[in-house]
């Protein structure tokens, strides 16, 4: 670990106002005094930092998809990065688990779903705040702000105050105020504003350290992995490996860059892949729907057929049979009043001399209004017997192209033969 005075001694060299304030009170409690040390083995490096000269480029290639979170469908919010690398709004991802955890679909473990591929990750302790940050999302969503306050956007002070229209080229975190050149000479001039943090819009924006929202990260912690401040360099990563940026980009962009191009040889092969995968799922397409409109065919000839028999059956048959068979209900309530009728004149018969001659003319009158009704003459075509003959109807069949004289497979067969 290189020494204390060596790290503060450039943080001062590069930082201003009240960051040197900060600077100073740190040499003061660590050391007692600001002594310079040789032997570091870090270099001081430039404040890590999203350039944006061409912005302006970057914001025309950029598609609203990698801006976007895919659970909301807004901008980003503090975004951060699953395990399988989608990038979701903190909220968001704060939301889905509650969700999950509401429904019981992860374990004790502390697992949770990606809402796009069911991957699953670890839940830090912390909750979602802990997932690590996709600080490219970021610096995008970041560029492109800047980009739309650039050479677009009025000072606000001069809007408001002077009632005077002048190009903005500062922002005040602290006022959330849009500046022109000559408002931010006199926001550092001002007792009360001289201490805000101001950024040009049209240059960089710093990376705010996680554990200390008054720093920006300079170094980056080779074990943890993390981007950190120079306080992290003397609390919870003092006896680690520390790096400046520019060591551990010299580092790791050979690595990256080493796996990138191992990921684009095989672009190729899946680009085989998923058109061999397309090219099937298109004959499979293609065969589905010809077997559906054969079908649909077939099945409006079937049903035109079924009527030209039915047709046929009826003219067989003739106008006065069907009338016979429509008056069928009606036969069958007659049949059930004459079993009924003989049956009480039955009883009447049997039954005392004085209640024969007391229901005689009933008895008679219904007799005779029954016997004269009936007019059982038959169609002569009714003695006809016809009977179906059943055909079959075969839809097709299904033959592998690769063994073409393979037998076929039968695929679709109607008969009742």
């Amino acid at each position: 670990m290189s020494s204390i005075s060596s790290r503060l001694a450039f943080r001062n060299q590069n930082a201003t106002g009240e960051e040197k304030v900060r600077s100073k009170s740190v040499i003061d409690h660590s050391s007692g005094k600001s002594a310079a040390s040789g032997g570091s083995r870090f270099s001081p490096s430039p404040i890590m930092s999203v350039p944006v000269g061409s912005a302006g480029k970057l914001v025309q290639e950029i598609h609203d998809e990698f801006l976007v979170c895919k659970i909301c469908m807004e901008p980003f919010k503090t975004p951060k990065c699953l395990a399988c690398l989608h990038t979701f709004c903190e909220v968001c991802i704060e939301n889905h688990i509650a969700s999950e955890a509401a429904y019981k679909k992860y374990s004790d473990y502390r697992e949770f779903t990606c809402p796009l591929c069911r991957k699953r990750t670890q839940l830090p302790l912390g909750g979602a705040k802990k997932l690590p940050d996709n600080f490219l999302i970021s610096n995008l969503s970041d560029t492109m702000d800047r980009q739309k306050v650039s050479g677009t956007a009025n000072c606000d002070i001069c809007k408001t105050v002077a009632k005077k229209l002048k190009d903005a080229a500062s922002k005040c975190l602290d006022c959330n105020k849009l500046l022109c050149s000559s408002c931010v000479e006199q926001h550092k001039e001002t007792k009360v504003t001289r201490d805000h943090s101001i950024f040009d819009v049209e240059t960089e924006k710093d990376v705010i350290c996680k554990e200390h929202e008054d720093e920006v990260v300079r170094f980056y912690c080779e074990p943890c992995q993390a981007c950190i401040c120079i306080i992290c360099t003397f609390n919870e990563h003092k006896d680690h490996e520390v790096s400046n940026f520019s060591e551990a980009v010299v580092k790791y962009k050979a690595d990256i860059e080493g796996i990138l191009v191992d990921c684009k040889s095989k672009i190729e092969v899946y680009e085989k892949y998923v058109e061999r995968v397309a090219g099937t799922e298109r004959q499979i397409t293609e065969a589905e729907q010809k077997i559906r409109e054969l079908a649909i065919e077939f099945i409006s000839d079937i049903r035109q057929r079924e009527k030209q028999l039915i047709d046929e059956i009826h003219n067989l048959y003739g106008k006065q049979t069907m009338e016979v068979i429509g008056r069928k209900a009606d036969l069958q309530s007659a049949l059930s009043t004459l079993k009924s009728t003989c049956a009480l004149t039955e009883m009447v018969l049997q039954g005392k001399d004085i209640e024969l001659l007391l229901l005689k003319k009933e008895v008679q009158e219904k007799l005779s209004s029954l016997s004269s009704a009936m007019d059982l003459d038959l169609p002569k075509t009714m003695s006809k017997e016809i009977r179906f003959l059943p055909g079959h109807i075969e839809l097709g069949s299904i033959q592998d192209m690769d063994k073409p004289n393979a037998s076929k497979f039968r695929s679709c067969i109607v008969s009742n033969s």
